[in-house]
């Protein structure tokens, strides 16, 4: 009986002895396969940064100091965006860590959307956009470098030239923008003065005229001094309309010659019309002496006739500066 009893134990116990021993040999293997697997995620994402970094360090082949060569980086940023693809293609299919692998996915993902940024950035740099699409790319920065800092404390290094690309390309597109807008402003500017003195010009052309006829009709009785006098009048408050309207003129700095020629012109037409309506009332004060000869009558509008010549020299003087400037308006 009491042969059974221990044959009995000694077989609990060899029992119990393997049941301790696979249970072992199972937290063993456990924890042996569980290290390895975590050991694995970690090389397999150190390597992926790795890779990672090296593509954003091609950034370094189109930047240029403080600038940006365009043609290179129009021409490797797409081999970048395809080589990240690859990457974030091969997290896809990994079996880690779900949470850590979504982590690293998403930092790639933005790390793709800001080279794409990047290059459509490029192509349309003076794009009436360019402002949001500077703030987005930041964005994308920003989300990748993030992401990055859950894996890597440096994680900074990682996008380090990506940092000095955006910098260069956003200046050198807010350059280009602005330049753009710069030109499209002097464009409208040029267009507007130039209808404006083509109306001015136009109606001063028709406006502009020798008044000696005038006196000849007055001095031969066919019209009264009175009515000759009235006619330099009616002229002289429509040149002052004319020469407000001319005040009001924007003017772009390409033409100014232009339009300092035609105020002169106008000026020295305006002083014509004051002498020659001085020099006609001195005229009708005189018609009534039988003596008074010809040639007095002539020493009368010296003075109109040289403000008239110089009207006529300043009016030239336009003509040639204002054809140049319609020809090329933004080159003079």
């Amino acid at each position: 009986m009491n042969i059974e009893i221990k044959d009995k134990k000694q077989v609990f116990l060899n029992y119990l002895v393997i049941v301790v021993a696979a249970i072992s040999l199972f937290c063993f293997s456990y924890n042996f396969f569980k290290e390895r697997t975590i050991d694995s995620q970690v090389n397999y994402i150190d390597n992926a940064l790795k890779e990672i970094n090296t593509i954003n360090d091609r950034c370094n082949d189109f930047i240029v100091k403080d600038s940006i060569n365009v043609n290179k980086s129009l021409k490797i940023i797409p081999e970048m965006v395809n080589e990240l693809n690859k990457i974030k293609d091969d997290i896809n299919i990994q079996e880690y860590d779900p949470e850590k692998l979504d982590s690293l996915r998403n930092g790639v993902e933005n790390n793709i959307l800001m080279y794409i940024q990047m290059e459509a950035m490029l192509k349309n740099p003076a794009g009436n956009d360019i402002e949001k699409a500077a703030k987005n790319l930041k964005t994308y920065y920003t989300i990748a470098s993030n992401y990055y800092s859950i894996f890597s404390e440096n994680a900074i290094s990682i996008l380090k030239s990506s940092f000095f690309a955006i910098d260069n390309i956003t200046n050198y597109c807010l350059s280009a923008f602005n330049s753009t807008r710069e030109k499209e402003v002097n464009d409208d500017q040029n267009t507007l003065f130039i209808n404006a003195m083509d109306n001015i010009s136009s109606y001063y052309d028709n406006l502009k005229v020798d008044f000696s006829p005038l006196s000849l009709k007055a001095r031969n009785n066919i019209i009264t001094y009175e009515l000759a006098i009235s006619d330099i009048d009616n002229q002289i408050t429509s040149l002052k309309t004319l020469k407000d309207s001319l005040k009001n003129i924007s003017v772009p700095n390409n033409g100014l010659k232009s339009y300092e020629e035609l105020d002169a012109s106008i000026e020295e037409y305006y002083n014509y019309l004051q002498n020659f309506k001085y020099s006609l009332s001195m005229e009708k004060v005189h018609a009534k002496n039988e003596k008074t000869d010809s040639d007095f009558y002539e020493s009368l509008y010296i003075t109109p006739k040289k403000h008239l010549s110089s009207a006529e020299t300043h009016y030239s003087k336009f003509k040639s500066f204002y054809k140049k400037l319609k020809s090329v308006p933004t080159l003079i």
